[in-house]
């Protein structure tokens, strides 16, 4: 076995395994104030898991992003279809962004700006596994934009869905996307179009001492 000394030179492999658990190491938010789902590929996953949850009576926003302007999808994730398809009971507080657009960052950028326009200081943003990291930097990027970073708590929240399963747009098992996730990170870091690693690792930190006034760490227990 090589020994590898505890403290080393970052790397790019490094960076890409402290965004991935650091998110999964951010403590789960259930009584958060709003739900975002973040869709793409045709997968209706992320929206059926997120409207079971809602319709629990969890959170008082419910924001649904449209389908992406280029998929082969049959969704468009209008009120009528979310009742009719997904079972939405709970209509009030429901936005939905409904016309397609290209990318990630369109969605981020309209979900961002509903929150802001809301007040709200705390989301869970819902995606699949794969896509939850360069989804949280371009939330992320979008709130440093908008002047609310040091104001909203977000909390990543992957769908439960195995990476066996297959995604409908690619027709290929859903781990088979993180290589290409994970080559597009440092490149839109680069171009500016997601959070850097440092805005990262300090709205990480932030998050974590909202924390610390806590009663039960007064008590010191």
């Amino acid at each position: 076995m090589i020994a590898i000394g505890r403290i080393v030179q970052e790397t790019e492999v490094g960076r890409l395994f402290q965004l991935v658990t650091c998110l999964s190491n951010l403590p789960k938010q259930n009584d958060a104030e709003a739900l975002v789902i973040i869709n793409g590929l045709a997968e209706p996953q992320r929206t059926q898991e997120v409207v079971n949850i809602w319709n629990e009576g969890i959170g008082r926003y419910l924001l649904v992003t449209s389908p992406g302007l280029y998929e082969r999808t049959p969704y468009r994730f209008t009120i009528k279809e979310l009742v009719e398809t997904f079972g939405l009971t709970r209509k009030s507080g429901v936005y939905t962004q409904v016309t397609p657009v290209p990318d990630t960052r369109d969605h981020s950028r309209w979900a961002i700006e509903h929150l802001k326009d809301l007040g709200v200081t705390s989301a869970n943003v819902y995606t699949s596994f794969y896509h939850m990291p360069r989804t949280f930097l371009t939330m992320l990027r979008c709130m440093i934009d908008a002047d609310i970073a040091r104001r909203l708590n977000l909390y990543p929240c992957p769908i439960k869905i195995s990476p066996f399963e297959i995604s409908p747009e690619i027709n290929s098992p859903m781990h088979t996307l993180c290589e290409g996730e994970a080559q597009k990170i440092p490149i839109y870091q680069e171009k500016g179009d997601i959070a850097s690693h440092e805005e990262f690792m300090t709205y990480i930190e932030w998050m974590w001492n909202q924390g610390k006034d806590t009663p039960r760490k007064k008590r010191g227990v």
